[in-house]
């Protein structure tokens, strides 16, 4: 790095991304040109080591008289949209490739084996939603009634 870029660097931004109690930080330009790299390595970091969160949610850690008890659905940052869009993003790269839908398969059933395999809680609701738009792109076919759906490769 020439000193002009540490200069750069040194007179840059520092951006702090909380995701429950985990703070995240990492230093950019005044344009703010490596900002993407660094959230997207924040959100892989975040789902890559889900498990490892999730092994927190349940301990308490007490300093200074304080007692701090983690969240996973905090420190993941689901919330209305981002959780489908991540269910979503699951089920692409983790069971559609492995060919779990080759048998039609219940929402209920299609939660249980994404948290089996992610280690990350989804509500069923939200996994129902991503199941919809994969039905509606047209990668999944869809079998049953209304409230009894299942879903299978196309």
């Amino acid at each position: 790095m020439s000193p002009v870029e540490v200069r750069e660097l040194e007179e840059g931004i520092t951006i702090g991304i909380q995701l429950g109690d985990i703070t995240f930080s990492f230093k950019t330009d005044r344009e703010g040109s490596n900002v993407k790299t660094y959230v997207k390595a924040i959100k892989e970091m975040a789902s890559t080591h889900a498990q490892l969160f999730k092994s927190l949610r349940s301990e308490r850690y007490a300093r200074s008289g304080v007692v701090h008890e983690f969240s996973l659905q905090r420190q993941i940052g689901q919330k209305g949209r981002a959780e489908t869009s991540l269910v979503l993003r699951k089920l692409e790269e983790v069971l559609i490739p492995k060919s779990y839908f080759e048998t039609a398969r219940t929402t209920g059933d299609v939660k249980t084996e994404l948290e089996k395999q992610t280690g990350i809680p989804f509500t069923s609701r939200k996994v129902s939603q991503a199941l919809g738009v994969l039905f509606k792109k047209k990668m999944l076919a869809r079998v049953g009634s209304k409230g009894s759906f299942r879903y299978i490769h196309q």
